[in-house]
């Protein structure tokens, strides 16, 4: 099916027409296209047939690969080369327009003589022009932000839609702040998106769904001691349009999860609708099975229970010796309605792939693997500890059980689905390539050689939060609008469409830096606390420190060095000149840490710290680094003079 225009997304005039005329959906124009109407096409309400699904999801991606294709070409050092904050635009007939101090009406830093309110016009632009986050649920509208955001190459998080005419000035150094390292640098967006409504939609279905199978459970018990055809037939006729919605409820939190760019807390909220629709679709399952066999009978009786994954924290890479927390990995015993069962043996746990048990050799490869069931609930939960390495290679879950049937003698065995992956190391230095290899197992589910840039964006997100051990629900910080169009525009090119090609050398370089993150000491703490900025071009850095007095500094990781620290500062000539250290192996170590390093060197005065405004904007604060490093020191240092600066 051609691709015929954006406007119409690719359906034909007639088609367009007839499903407007069933439906009262404008088709014509999808950005009016509501989350109730958005989830009638997925879930039910509005018709549409298989047929016109597939082709919708088959323009779609045609859409997807016209747009990656319709960038200008450009010389590659200017598409990896940002706008700076800095840049004076120039006017057509050539005169520059007024000097401004960009950074500090971007970060909201205050300057002497600023005539507005700081950090205004970025709060503005931000919340005119947000980047596609989970506010952008229409394919269309989403792909076009990123069209845009590519194009216009802003730094510094974002340009400034008008530039202020204020003078050059340097910054002041203001009252140290007092820090606050409980206060998070991410806050939930409360701004209303289609994202956050879609999945309300589906969670008010779920929740509905449940109460339908619980009853549809009762019933067709009551059925099954006396069956006649009407019953039969009405029992039919529910579970196959409760299947049906399941269905596109999953669809439609498939199409969600690969068209949006969503916030943690409405990641972990699909995941979970995700595995509590599955588990409904089987506990429905059975309920169809058990019907059918009143036509075809002398049917196996295991196909009437099964074993599901209620909560399950995979994919994770996890130490060996270490024991998961009890309530997170349970599974639950489900059965058809006119089951009756004699025994149930316990529940046991078993780990799919090959195992190193190290020196000394053999024994159990899990520990805690044999649960019994509670009997109200039929629920066992599994505090597993993994007592063996998996050699680096991804392995899976499997749970196994026996039951005997009221009426059959013979033991029967029941078994769950293999869970997702996981890798169990034997030393933290196996960690970035057991990271990487369960990163892109879950982005290229399937065999799937190339997926959406914003299905990876999400999947990045799920496992940058869990490799930094953070609460998914309330995240400290994640990987912000910046971080994100950032590796997009670095490490993909900004193409809408990426490969797994194009995830290896971006892992070559991320899983470095995450496995410093992980690892090395107060690392984690001083990125979460925004001490390090992390994920920021040199351009960017250099746009920050312009026009500020000598010692203030900024870390980042290194562009050029995978996993190493570059921290830019303020040199003392006059003119002050923007310089670049990168910190050295022997920089550090077990006993001096990073924040020591910093302390001992006079150059670094004063550090620019990411933060957050009321709103959630990100803002830099500047602050002495005595005071901002003290909790991480092992002994007290005092200030040295910056006059005659000297070499690191």
């Amino acid at each position: 099916m051609a691709l015929q225009s954006s406007s119409e997304f690719a359906l034909g005039q007639e088609e367009l027409e007839k499903i407007s005329s069933d439906n009262s959906f404008d088709f014509t124009n999808p950005n009016t296209l509501t989350a109730e109407d958005l989830l009638k096409i997925f879930v039910g309400g509005g018709g549409l047939k298989d047929s016109l699904e597939k082709d919708l999801k088959e323009d779609f991606l045609e859409y997807q690969k016209l747009q990656s294709y319709s960038f200008p070409q450009q010389n590659p050092s200017q598409i990896s080369q940002p706008f700076v904050f800095g840049n004076q635009p120039t006017t057509p007939s050539g005169f520059n327009t007024p000097q401004t101090n960009i950074f500090a009406s971007n970060f909201g830093v205050q300057t002497p003589n600023s005539s507005s309110t700081p950090g205004s016009q970025f709060n503005q632009f931000v919340n005119n022009n947000h980047m596609p986050s989970s506010n952008q649920f229409n394919p269309m509208q989403t792909q076009q932000m990123y069209t845009q955001n590519a194009q216009s190459k802003s730094n510094g998080f974002f340009q400034p839609t008008t530039p202020q005419s204020t003078p050059q000035s340097p910054m002041t150094v203001p009252d140290p702040p007092i820090i606050n390292f409980n206060q998070p640098i991410y806050i939930p967006s409360q701004r209303p998106n289609q994202a956050v409504q879609t999945l309300n939609e589906i969670q008010r279905y779920q929740t509905e769904q449940k109460s339908r199978i619980e009853r549809l459970f009762q019933n067709q018990k009551q059925f099954m001691a006396a069956p006649q055809q009407q019953g039969f037939n009405m029992l039919s006729t529910e579970q196959k349009q409760i299947k049906e919605q399941i269905e596109n409820e999953l669809k439609a939190l498939n199409n969600l999860y690969d068209t949006a760019l969503l916030e943690p807390p409405d990641i972990q909220r699909l995941l979970w609708l995700r595995q509590d629709l599955e588990v409904q679709m089987k506990q429905l399952e059975l309920l169809m099975i058990e019907l059918n066999q009143l036509i075809t009978p002398n049917s196996s009786p295991h196909n009437l229970a099964c074993l599901v994954l209620l909560k399950c924290p995979f994919p994770i890479v996890i130490s060996k010796n270490k024991q998961l927390p009890e309530d997170q990995l349970q599974v639950q015993l489900l059965t058809a309605s006119n089951v009756h069962i004699q025994s149930i043996s316990q529940v046991k746990a078993m780990l799919l792939c090959d195992i190193n048990h190290g020196k000394g050799g053999g024994g159990k490869p899990l520990e805690s693997d044999i649960q019994s069931l509670d009997p109200n609930t039929r629920i066992a939960k599994f505090p597993l500890k993994f007592c063996a390495g998996t050699k680096k290679a991804p392995g899976n879950l499997k749970f196994g059980m026996q039951i005997v049937f009221a009426g059959n003698n013979n033991p029967v065995m029941i078994e769950s689905a293999v869970t997702q992956p996981l890798v169990v190391i034997t030393n933290e230095c196996q960690w970035e390539g057991s990271a990487g290899t369960l990163l892109k197992k879950e982005t290229f589910s399937n065999g799937q050689l190339e997926v959406t840039w914003l299905r990876f964006a999400n999947t990045l997100q799920h496992h940058f939060l869990k490799a930094t051990r953070q609460e998914l629900a309330r995240p400290r910080r994640i990987l912000s609008n910046y971080d994100v169009n950032y590796i997009h525009q670095k490490f993909f090119g900004g193409k809408h469409i990426i490969n797994q090609k194009d995830f290896d050398d971006f892992w070559d370089w991320f899983g470095k830096a995450m496995q410093k993150l992980r690892y090395q000491r107060h690392i984690c703490s001083l990125w979460q606390n925004g001490l390090i900025y992390g994920f920021i071009a040199r351009e960017d850095v250099e746009a920050a420190l312009n026009n500020q007095e000598p010692g203030v500094f900024l870390m980042r990781f290194s562009e050029r060095h995978n996993g190493q620290f570059a921290i830019a500062y303020t040199g003392t000539e006059r003119p002050s000149k923007i310089k670049h250290y990168l910190v050295q192996p022997n920089d550090t170590s077990a006993k001096k840490t990073l924040p020591d390093f910093l302390q001992e060197q006079p150059q670094f005065g004063t550090v620019l710290i990411l933060a957050s405004d009321t709103n959630g904007n990100p803002t830099f604060m500047k602050c002495p680094k005595v005071q901002a490093l003290e909790p991480y020191c092992g002994k007290k240092m005092t200030t040295q003079s910056g006059d005659g600066y000297d070499p690191l």
